[in-house]
């Protein structure tokens, strides 16, 4: 009779097995004689079948029912004393005809688990039904199948349950399911039937295999040898341990005993290879385009990449051929990982944005049994850095950086120098500009204070050459002669002064055309030229050029007119016999150059300065020969200043001298033109 029953749950009690069976009968198996003994039946209840046992200390026997009888309590002698049809909290209702699994929690609160409810805290004391809390939000705390199989409280406290569907589950009270572990962990499938501890592994069975499960380590060892065996098509909560090692696990024919240490195991240690390389989502081939792998990736022990080479994975396999599905991975990037990654049964290693470096890749495998081939394989891996990241570049960023701190503070130092510069040739230019005045205006005063007395004397001298001196001798006249001569000198030297002191009132707003100009300075000066026998030459730019090429100034003709005239009147005295004198004027970007050069004797280079200060005379006895006053270069340098010009001398290729002036064209015509 009993054959023709399916076994859906067992409890180890002493020497003896409690059975229940799917058609309500409940039965104990003697385990030495090997026999089975009936012990309660619900054949007047239909469709009663027994899932899950528990005996409590006064050796009370739970059973966890379907149908209407729920839970159930059957006391030693025999008898139903109590039944829990279902449990009300907050108004949830919880139907125990689904139940499944019972495990107490304590003294009085038992953890129940229903076929298509979920887990329930059940208070035995305050008669209360609690559902655990099974987030939706968090996908480690969230139940993928709610039909609960098994519960196991393992030696070290920790509670685990198993579903029909949605692999095994880590449960701690009063927080709720705090980890999972399915086919995606390494469980042959995610239908669980029932769990059982040994030796602190817990003995899983599945469809048509049995699985052992590390909790500490995660490793799951399947055990596929009872294929073929009438049993295997196991029944939830139908497992339990014997002390001396033995294990049943019960099936639609009886059960399934085994001894775990009497199952074979694999101790081959599994060889590592490293089976494909690729490089920015690209598989790199030996000698393709990229010219990183010069052979396969097993065969590299160098594998150098550039610096926007650094996304790349390694795929790995272990040579294990024994349920190589269960092979077991775990790999490191020494210098970038601080510890080992352990994959499970996944065979590629992904690594995105490395930086550059030097690199140890190693993986390691175990085979179906959890023997590790703890050398693995190895690949060096080395990313080069950008030209931009390299040594030399940080070098010569410090050096360029040094560069622009120097510029910039050479940069600073220059224009403090060059500010402190223009401030002192301004306060300079502004002395001189004082000193000047001073000069000007003591010339000025000096000049009025003579002007009376000079003219009180030449009235005097006019007076005597206007009347008759019988009586004056040779020597008189003589000195007459003289005292006139040099009457007429200062008298003119005394002019002079007054015109340079004016300089500064005349106005300077004359649109002058220095051909025309030139043209009327030397026609005055002709005779002195042809009494000299000098040549008097003109280069001038003509006013009948382009229009872009006109020659005008923006100035004084008066005082221009006297600088050309002293300077050419001066190249003619200083001049040799049929020497020449030669002017000219032309325009160079806004500025007009008007040259003088003569072809006379040169004038030494250390007086070039000197000869514009007044009175001053290189050759001191041929000026007074040339009767000179000594002002006629002091008044030219003073009217190209009056004028923002410049004036230079320089010997010219005839040995003589030529005098340089460059004044500005004027704003008004060069906006005219």
């Amino acid at each position: 009779m009993f054959n023709k029953n399916i076994i859906k749950s067992l409890l180890l009690d002493g020497d003896y097995i409690w059975c229940g069976t799917s058609t309500g009968g409940v039965y104990k198996f003697h385990i030495p004689s090997r026999k089975f003994t009936l012990v309660y039946s619900f054949d007047r209840e239909k469709n009663i079948a027994i899932y899950t046992f528990y005996k409590d200390a006064e050796n009370n026997l739970w059973i966890g029912t379907t149908a209407d009888k729920g839970l159930v309590k059957l006391s030693p002698d025999g008898k139903i004393t109590n039944q829990f049809p279902y449990g009300k909290e907050k108004k949830e209702f919880v139907n125990f005809t689904s139940l499944r699994s019972f495990l107490p929690l304590n003294a009085h609160t038992f953890l129940i688990g229903t076929r298509s409810f979920g887990l329930y805290e059940y208070d035995m004391q305050k008669g209360t039904v609690l559902r655990c809390n099974m987030s939706e939000t968090n996908p480690n705390q969230k139940l993928e199948n709610n039909y609960i199989t098994s519960m196991v409280r393992k030696a070290n406290g920790e509670i685990w349950f198993s579903t029909f569907g949605g692999g095994i589950y880590l449960y701690k009270q009063g927080t709720g399911v705090v980890k999972h572990i399915g086919k995606k962990e390494g469980l042959p499938n995610n239908e669980v039937y029932a769990m059982v501890e040994h030796n602190n592994n817990l003995w899983i069975s599945v469809d048509k295999e049995i699985a052992e499960l590390n909790t500490k380590t995660g490793q799951i060892r399947s055990y596929d040898c009872f294929v073929g065996s009438e049993t295997l098509e196991f029944t939830p909560q139908g497992v339990i341990s014997l002390p001396h090692g033995e294990i049943y696990f019960s099936g639609s024919n009886g059960f399934l005993s085994f001894t775990p240490g009497s199952l074979l195991k694999n101790n081959t240690m599994p060889p590592v290879v490293l089976t494909q390389l690729t490089v920015n989502n690209k598989v790199i081939t030996p000698n393709d385009d990229t010219h990183l792998l010069d052979s396969a990736p097993d065969d590299t022990q160098t594998l150098v990449l550039a610096y926007n080479q650094n996304n790349f994975s390694i795929a790995y396999s272990a040579l294990n051929y024994i349920l190589h599905k269960q092979n077991q991975y775990a790999y490191k990037l020494s210098g970038h990982d601080e510890d080992w990654n352990y994959v499970g049964s996944r065979k590629e290693a992904f690594y995105t944005n490395i930086a550059p470096g030097k690199y140890t890749f190693q993986v390691i495998a175990s085979n179906n049994d959890g023997v590790w081939n703890e050398t693995g394989k190895k690949m060096e891996i080395i990313i080069r850095s950008p030209w931009w990241g390299t040594p030399l570049a940080y070098i010569l960023y410090v050096l360029s950086a040094l560069g622009i701190m120097f510029t910039i503070g050479y940069y600073m130092y220059s224009k403090h120098k060059l500010e402190l510069d223009l401030r002192m040739k301004q306060m300079e230019k502004q002395r001189m500009e004082e000193f000047h005045q001073t000069k000007l205006h003591l010339f000025t005063n000096f000049s009025h204070e003579l002007r009376t007395p000079l003219a009180l004397i030449q009235a005097q001298l006019d007076l005597y050459h206007t009347t008759e001196h019988p009586e004056s001798t040779a020597v008189a006249e003589e000195t007459i002669q003289m005292v006139t001569e040099q009457n007429e000198r200062l008298s003119k030297l005394v002019r002079t002064l007054l015109d340079m002191s004016e300089l500064q009132t005349v106005s300077r707003n004359d649109r002058i055309e220095p051909h025309s100009l030139i043209e009327e300075v030397l026609t005055d000066l002709e005779p002195l030229a042809q009494e000299k026998k000098v040549e008097l030459i003109q280069k001038s730019q003509g006013a009948g050029a382009k229009a872009y090429e006109e020659l005008f100034l923006t100035g004084s003709d008066i005082l221009i007119y006297r600088m050309l005239y002293n300077l050419v009147e001066n190249a003619i005295k200083y001049n040799r016999e049929n020497g020449s004198v030669t002017v000219s004027a032309i325009r160079k970007k806004n500025e007009v150059v008007l040259t003088v050069s003569d072809t006379g004797n040169g004038i030494d280079e250390a007086f070039r300065e000197q000869i514009f200060e007044p009175f001053f005379r290189v050759d001191k006895s041929r000026s007074r020969e040339l009767g000179g006053v000594g002002l006629g270069l002091a008044m030219v340098r003073e009217v190209v200043r009056v004028h923002d010009g410049t004036i230079e001398v320089y010997t010219n290729k005839h040995s003589g001298t030529t005098f340089e002036v460059k004044m500005g064209i004027g704003a008004d015509f060069e906006k005219a033109v």
